[in-house]
């Protein structure tokens, strides 16, 4: 919990305030050195609610107006005005140096550069989000500015507006230097597009293949986060959108709200919360209705900011609200639910490390700037491992659950549905190898004046005690079942008449010299058996099955505790 307080309130510092400081360099930037961020070397001033021009920003320069930002990153919040930046060059070399300054926010509306020498206009661009794309200097995703830098001093002035928080890590650098950060930036998104796509397609395959629920919903919540970060890193709009400056205006707060939408509704349905808190899930289910027609509306009103900050809010609810359900989940016996709880605090935490970095309370690089990034990839694939368990263990319930279904409760042997589907399969293959079959069927003698005389608790003892007793006698290949009542039977794939008998008879002896011990009694029991074995003209396994019943009858007919096989029996 304390991680998501510190989520919350760094977050909300980032959105809601400038991040600047009083100290600052004061010393031009240097171009013959690479510079990953250059805050340390600008100066900044909000403008109030009139756009100024660019002979009043340096006017205002000049009264002491700007103030330094004295932090790697510049960050102004959620602020509708535009900002000036104010950036000293110096190249310190007796020769001109071809440098290329990048701000590296593709989300900003405007973005006007000025560059000045001697007082004098030497460069001018106007570009930004509602801009068409062509209006930049550079075919980039971010906004890229090459100039040539001639010895002495240089000033770059910075016009930037934006409806989205404003961070603004801003790089100057040789343009190879610049490119091998872009060649990394590149390889780091394609890895990250790579990981989701992979597990996209994954779990589409397994909600085709099993029909749940979660597994499709996981996969829209990871179509919404691509969505989501194709358009605040500027490759929706560089790839795919180009012509639609409007949409791309409006593209941040839509995805955002469309991310969380999908979020909440893989929480819900991978923490069970409809069946284990109904109402809570009702009352969610509410919440985010009302939250998408709130930016609907706010989008069919050109209200941008307050889509902007609704979009924020939900973002942020929908974290610590399924953090909260995953926590519930666990309680209510939920396992599952521990994957997700560790899969947020990773992605929290990682998203704190951003605004730390900006914030200069942990040192700012590349990595720092896109942990929530990379958080997302590890929690995208500890969320597929605990589908993937959560597969494992509804396919082990359904093994389990078959396995009751067969299985005699009583005597833990074979029920009479198991041994239809595993005689049907035997008969086949006794038939195509044109092998020995034979069957035994034996009854307990006189087990209705047992119960009669001891109970139904030292009857059960007696079918357990020879269940156990016949377990240990029959072969490994040998199918065992419980055939109903006080009547059992044995199928003897690969056994010829003979060997049936024998092991009749050794049945028959060791039951008869088993006491059994039940209710404090001791009791004495025995069976009697017909064996039947399949012949050419046996035509089916209940053909089988029927001689064999017909010798268990004769069996008992002539005395009990014994084998009856046709002309070979056993007696006592």
């Amino acid at each position: 919990m304390r991680s998501l307080c510190l989520y919350l309130s760094l977050f909300s510092a980032l959105l809601l305030t400038p991040v600047f400081a009083d100290a600052s360099l004061n010393e031009p930037l240097d171009a013959s050195r690479n510079h990953d961020v250059t805050g340390l070397y600008t100066f900044f001033m909000v403008e109030d609610e009139d756009e100024i021009s660019l002979q009043q920003a340096i006017q205002s320069y000049r009264q002491g107006a700007f103030r330094p930002v004295g932090k790697p990153v510049a960050g102004f919040g959620l602020n509708p005005h535009g900002v000036w930046l104010r950036i000293e060059v110096v190249n310190p070399t007796d020769r001109t140096l071809h440098r290329r300054l990048t701000v590296e926010t593709p989300w900003l509306s405007r973005v006007d550069f000025y560059r000045l020498q001697n007082e004098q206009l030497l460069a001018e661009y106007q570009t930004g989000i509602a801009r068409p794309l062509s209006s930049r200097q550079s075919d980039h995703r971010l906004f890229v500015f090459e100039q040539d830098y001639a010895p002495g001093n240089s000033t770059i002035y910075l016009r930037l507006q934006t409806h989205e928080p404003m961070i603004l890590p801003v790089s100057f650098s040789d343009p190879v230097h610049a490119e091998k950060r872009d060649t990394l930036s590149a390889y780091g998104y394609g890895m990250l597009y790579g990981i989701i796509s992979g597990l996209m397609l994954f779990n589409l395959m397994l909600y085709f293949s099993i029909r749940q629920q979660r597994y499709l919903y996981y996969v829209l919540y990871l179509a919404m986060y691509l969505y989501n970060n194709i358009s605040f890193t500027g490759h929706g709009y560089f790839y795919l959108w180009q012509d639609a400056s409007v949409f791309q205006q409006w593209t941040d707060s839509l995805s955002i709200t469309l991310y969380a939408t999908a979020g909440v509704l893989f929480a819900l349905s991978f923490l069970h919360t409809r069946e284990a808190f109904p109402r809570l899930y009702r009352y969610t289910l509410t919440g985010v209705a009302l939250i998408c027609t709130l930016q609907l509306l706010f989008i069919i009103g050109g209200m941008h900011m307050a889509s902007v900050k609704t979009g924020m809010l939900y973002l942020m609810l929908f974290s610590l609200l399924t953090f909260g359900y995953a926590i519930l989940s666990y309680r209510k016996g939920y396992k599952d639910a521990a994957y997700y709880m560790a899969a947020s605090i990773a992605t929290l935490v990682a998203a704190a490390i951003t605004p730390l970095s900006v914030l200069d309370i942990i040192p700012f690089s590349t990595f720092t700037f896109h942990a929530g990034e990379i958080a997302v990839a590890f929690d995208s694939i500890l969320l597929s491992i605990a589908l993937a368990s959560q597969i494992r263990h509804a396919q082990y319930e359904k093994r389990q659950a078959q396995k009751l279904a067969r299985t005699d409760i009583l005597t833990r042997l074979n029920n009479r549905l198991a041994f239809d589907e595993i005689s049907k399969q035997i008969w086949i293959e006794t038939k195509q190898n044109d092998s020995d079959l034979c069957f035994i069927m034996l009854d307990i003698d006189h087990f209705k004046e047992i119960n009669d005389s001891y109970g139904h608790s030292a009857g059960d003892a007696v079918l357990k005690n020879v269940s156990s007793m016949l377990t240990k006698i029959v072969r490994e290949d040998d199918v065992l079942v419980r055939w109903g009542g006080e009547e059992f039977a044995i199928l003897l794939p690969g056994s010829s008449m003979q060997q049936a008998i024998k092991l009749a008879a050794r049945i028959r002896k060791a039951i008869e010299n088993l006491g059994i011990k039940a209710e404090g009694h001791h009791i004495e029991t025995t069976v009697s058996l017909g064996v039947a074995c399949r012949e050419h003209e046996t035509r089916s396994m209940d053909e089988l099955f029927a001689t064999a019943d017909e010798r268990l009858y004769r069996a008992k007919q002539e005395g009990r505790n014994r084998v009856c096989a046709g002309e070979a029996d056993d007696r006592p």
